[in-house]
């Protein structure tokens, strides 16, 4: 294995700081898995999911299943939930508090003209 030659001080190793934290905004279909899967690959990562829907909080740490159905998903959050992942209502103290925000929610619509109805081209 080749070892890294900086230390922790340096700039260029600031992603690998055990007390990182990671927010993943939106606990739908997207926000959930995907940061389970960092929390999972990453467990000397803090990593958090914030959602405003208090209900769908409430779903995902209740314990009685997964209100979507992923492939690996419970599996993952059994791995992770209470080690290094919380899935909180807690928005604005989670936001402050990250140092990497990710905005897992639905690319809206078009309402009107070309395309209506469907997600605006972002590419």
């Amino acid at each position: 294995r080749v070892r890294p030659t900086h230390t922790k001080s340096d700039p260029a190793n600031q992603m690998a700081a055990p007390n990182y934290k990671v927010c993943g905004v939106g606990a739908g279909i997207l926000g959930v898995p995907v940061c389970a899967v960092i929390a999972a690959r990453c467990p000397e990562l803090s990593v958090s999911v914030v959602d405003s829907d208090e209900e769908l909080i409430s779903q995902w740490n209740s314990g009685a299943g997964c209100p979507i159905t992923e492939p690996g998903l419970s599996d993952l959050l059994k791995e992770c939930k209470g080690r290094n992942l919380v899935i909180s209502s807690k928005v604005e103290e989670h936001m402050a508090n990250a140092d990497i925000i990710l905005i897992c929610v639905k690319t809206p619509a078009k309402t009107l003209g070309v395309g209506r109805g469907r997600a605006a081209d972002l590419g």
